[in-house]
C-alpha cells in the first residue's frame, strides 16, 4: 500500500491519500482543497476512492470532506458522537477562524471501537483514542496507523479545546504504545514516524 501526504489548509494539516495494490483509494482528514491534492484525486477512476476517514471533527481535518464526497462518491466515516462536530462551528472551532465557514454536513458511516471496515482485500480497524476530542479515533490498516491529533511525532495533541481531556489522551497513548508490533504512524500535523520510535522517545507515551 502507498500513502501520499498533502499538507493543506491554514494550519497546515496532513491529508493522506492511501492506495492499495489494486488501485482502490481512501482519503484521511481532508482539511482544505489544494491544487496538488485535486490533481491526485483526478487520477483515480470513478468509484475508486471508497472512503473519507475523519480522525476527529476539528475544522482543520474536515473542511474539504463534503466537497470531496460530492466529487468522488466516497463515504465519509467518523467515530460515534463526533458527528456533532460536523454541524457545530463552536465544537469544530471554525467559528474562531474569522471568515472561515464550514457548511454543516453529515457522515455516511458512524463507527465504534474495534469495528472493521472492508477495503478491497484489507480491512480498516477503528481504535477509539479520546482526549484531543471526546470522539477522536485512529485508523489501522495493515502496518499503517493514522493517528490524527492523538499521537504526533515526539508529542501529542492539545486537550484544551471543547471535549478534550488530558487524562483521556494519556490513556489513549498508552493504548497505542501497547499495540503489538510496529506501525508506520501518519500524524495529523508534522512528519510521519514509527510507533516503536515513539515508544522509545516520546515523553508523552
Amino acid at each position: 500500500m502507498n500513502v501520499e501526504t498533502f499538507a493543506v489548509g491554514i494550519m497546515p494539516t496532513n491529508c493522506y491519500v492511501l492506495t492499495d495494490d489494486s488501485g482502490l483509494g481512501l482519503i484521511v482528514d481532508p482539511a482544505a482543497p489544494s491544487q496538488k491534492l485535486s490533481e491526485r484525486i483526478d487520477d483515480f477512476a470513478e468509484g475508486q476512492i471508497k472512503y473519507i476517514l475523519l480522525t476527529h471533527g476539528h475544522f482543520d481535518h474536515i473542511g474539504y470532506a463534503d466537497e470531496l464526497r460530492k466529487k468522488t462518491g466516497a463515504k465519509i466515516v467518523i467515530y460515534k458522537g463526533e458527528e456533532k462536530f460536523l454541524h457545530n462551528s463552536g465544537l469544530n472551532l471554525s467559528s474562531f477562524m474569522g471568515g472561515l465557514k464550514i457548511e454543516p454536513f453529515n457522515a455516511d458511516i458512524i463507527v465504534s471501537d474495534g469495528e472493521e471496515i472492508p477495503f478491497g482485500e484489507n480491512k480498516i480497524k477503528v481504535l477509539y483514542t479520546p482526549g484531543h476530542t471526546s470522539g477522536s479515533c485512529c485508523y489501522m490498516i495493515d502496518d499503517i496507523l493514522f493517528t490524527g491529533d492523538t499521537l504526533m511525532t515526539g508529542s501529542m495533541g492539545r486537550t484544551d479545546f471543547p471535549t478534550g481531556n488530558y487524562n483521556d489522551i494519556l490513556q489513549s497513548l498508552k493504548r497505542l504504545k501497547n499495540l503489538d508490533g510496529d506501525y508506520r504512524v501518519y500524524c495529523g500535523h508534522g512528519p510521519a514516524t514509527m510507533l516503536e520510535h515513539e515508544r522509545k522517545t516520546n515523553p508523552c507515551m
